[in-house]
This record gives structure tokens, sequence and C-alpha cells, in this order.
């Protein structure tokens, strides 16, 4: 029998994935492919569009505008989801387990969506977890993807950052309030607010919660995730995944960079030796 090879790539931020899944399946047409997201966070946000999603056969500039301008790390899945790239949505939470929980996709009507509409985020229903059985491991019978990011190994969910104000231009002031052209439109929900008084401009960046690092034995704690993670993916009873994503998420300040490194390095000798990988990429 023929061995599966299965294609890496690693990115910065999570949103740059999609542009993995447009170039590798765009030409490869399937009516059930499985989504396996190990991360924190959920990612499964309704981004602000400010352009239709485009046709799978779009060239790449309109990809890479679309993936730039339009979505963040936390508001990529469910358009990847209306593109086709899979069909089926699993999120693992690695600091709760290793139990998948299958998102149910079908209230979203995908159909040549041009935009996607407002909804409610508690329209997103999950299998019942039963604690008992928190370590099943699950059977794919369908193609799958596997998509990591390096936050989940990491043991901070929030990103790492100073509460420091900067008082810009008008003209920089201007084009961050244009949501397409914040750059730090990366984070989830854009962080970098921005305000004037008394004639001037200023830009700050407020992240929701910001954790102490020194409260946290950081290797430990990661190294176990990371042999948690390994027994896992050998136990599990399914051909290997036909691509594996993995995002940083350094940048963003979700996974600290004393740890990123590391983490990665770890995690792509587990992948290796788990899994026949034929590329390893960096996009």
């Amino acid at each position: 029998m023929k061995e599966i090879m299965t294609n890496i790539y690693v990115v910065e931020e999570h949103q740059e994935v999609y542009l993995v899944w447009w170039r590798e399946l765009k030409d490869k047409k399937s009516s059930s492919r499985y989504l396996i997201h190990i991360d924190e966070h959920a990612d499964m946000g309704m981004p602000t569009l400010t352009k239709k999603i485009p046709k799978i056969d779009a060239p790449i500039s309109h990809q890479l505008e679309f993936v730039y301008k339009n979505l963040t790390i936390g508001t990529f899945l469910i358009p990847a989801y209306i593109s086709g790239f899979f069909s089926k949505l699993g999120w693992i939470k690695p600091s709760l387990s290793m139990d998948i929980e299958n998102i149910n996709l079908d209230y979203i009507e995908s159909e040549n969506a041009p935009y996607i509409k407002c909804m409610n985020r508690e329209s997103i229903s999950h299998e019942s977890r039963n604690d008992n059985n928190l370590q099943k491991l699950p059977t794919f019978n369908d193609p799958w993807l596997l998509d990591i990011c390096l936050d989940s190994f990491s043991c901070f969910s929030y990103p790492q950052a100073n509460f420091l104000e900067l008082e810009i231009t008008y003209e920089q002031y201007s084009k961050l309030c244009e949501n397409t052209l914040n750059p730090w439109n990366s984070r989830y929900g854009s962080l970098f607010v921005t305000n004037h008084r008394n004639g001037k401009y200023y830009g700050k960046l407020i992240p929701d919660i910001i954790e102490d690092i020194s409260a946290i034995d950081k290797e430990l704690d990661y190294i176990k995730r990371l042999n948690t993670f390994r027994n896992w993916l050998l136990n599990l009873n399914s051909p290997p995944p036909t691509i594996i994503t993995i995002a940083r998420s350094i940048i963003s300040g979700y996974t600290p960079p004393s740890l990123g490194v590391g983490i990665e390095k770890e995690l792509l000798t587990i992948l290796k030796d788990v899994f026949p990988l034929s590329v390893q990429r960096q996009l």
C-alpha cells in the first residue's frame, strides 16, 4: 500500500492558514473533509468583511487581499468553511483535555455566500461532554486536516503586552480608524484602539488580561502538554492528515517569544516522528 504523505506548513499569524488551504485544496474537491483545530481559542468569530469572499478560482492577489484586509486570527475559520476547505470542524482546547468538541456548522448557509451575516455566537452548539470519557480517541474515516496554534502549549490564553499609549499624527489616526488598514488587525478584535482629546491623537494597545509569567513553570508546563499531544497522536486509529498547519502566534503575543522557538522545535520533532512528512514549508 502506498504511504500517505503529509505536507506541513508553518505560518506566523493564524489567519494565514486560509492561504495554505486555498493553495493546497482549490483543485481537490471533497464532499467531506474534517478539520481538527488545536488551539486555546475557538477562532470562530464573525468577521467584518469589506469585500466578498473570493471565489475559489480567483487569483492569489485576491486571496491575499482578502486574508490580510478582512480576516483576523480569531475570525478565519467560518470563511474557510464557506470556501469549502472543510465540511466538519472539531476543536480541541489542550488546557482542558485532548477531547474533541464537534462544532455544528449546519446553521451556516454557505452556498455562494458573498458576505457573512452577523450571527449569534451562541448558535454554535457542541456535542455533550462526558467527563468520564475525555480520552476517547476519534477515528477519521474522511480526509482530515490538522491545524495547530503554538499557544496551545504555552500555558497562556491572552496576549502579553503593556498599556502603552502613544501620541500619533492625525494621518496615522485616520488610517488606524479604517479597519482594513489597522496594522493590529492580526489581533483578535483589533485591540489597538485610538482616541483624540484636546486636539491631539493617541493610540493604545489594550489586552483583555495580562497574566503573571513568573507564576508559571513555563518549560515544565509546555513539555507536559506536548507529551500529552504526542500520546494522543500515537493512539489515533486513522491515516495521517493530508495537511498540517502550524501558527506561531508570536508577533501577536499569544505565544510568548521566550517559549515560541522551543515549542515549535519540539512540536515539529513530534510530528516528524509520528507522520511521514513530505514537505516542510514556511509561508
